[in-house]
């Protein structure tokens, strides 16, 4: 099945059209989400994918889906994934992500996961957001050695030692977490 059967599948089971939109843009909206520029004309706000000169779909946007629809999908057929963003999509774990090994930038804010156990293989990536998740220990990130960019705003997060680990951070957002301890 090709990349873009799997695109119409998931629309599909989403009950929506995904938009197509380029490669360069789905880079800008990555750029811009980065320095948090929100008020930035590059953003995506509506499901979308980007497909690459060779026709694999490289990333791909999701809006808020309030079911498990997503669960059982074939996310791992997208061998060449780069980057996925899957904020507020309520799903009761996000196993299916482990077999992503080209995954560089990845969103899951807002999903309130209690297993982060698959984030293990994922060591490729360098943007990683989790915020509103209710994480209260970052331990399971101390593998993922190649991070640049960190984002864990408004967790539970009072120990901040883990970070020690990841040498290769150049932006972090520990914003409204419980961290007492200044020390660093």
């Amino acid at each position: 099945m090709s990349d873009l059967d799997l695109i119409r599948q998931l629309g599909d089971l989403l009950g929506r059209p995904l938009e197509e939109i380029p490669e360069d843009r789905f880079e800008r909206h990555i750029q811009a989400k980065n320095v948090r520029d929100w008020a930035s004309q590059d953003l995506i706000k509506r499901d979308s994918y980007a497909v690459a000169k060779d026709g694999t779909v490289i990333g791909l946007f999701l809006a808020p889906v309030t079911s498990q629809r997503l669960f059982d999908f074939p996310f791992q057929q997208f061998r060449h994934l780069r980057h996925l963003h899957l904020s507020l999509v309520n799903l009761a774990s996000f196993e299916f992500l482990r077999g992503l090994k080209e995954l560089t930038s990845l969103d899951l804010s807002a999903n309130h996961i209690s297993d982060w156990s698959f984030l293990r293989e994922l060591t490729g990536l360098t943007s990683l957001d989790l915020s509103y998740n209710s994480i209260s220990d970052g331990v399971f990130l101390c593998e993922l050695k190649g991070l640049t960019l960190l984002y864990l705003r408004n967790n539970s997060i009072s120990d901040w030692s883990f970070l020690h680990e990841l040498k290769g951070l150049t932006s972090l957002d520990l914003s409204y977490n419980s961290i007492s301890d200044g020390s660093f």
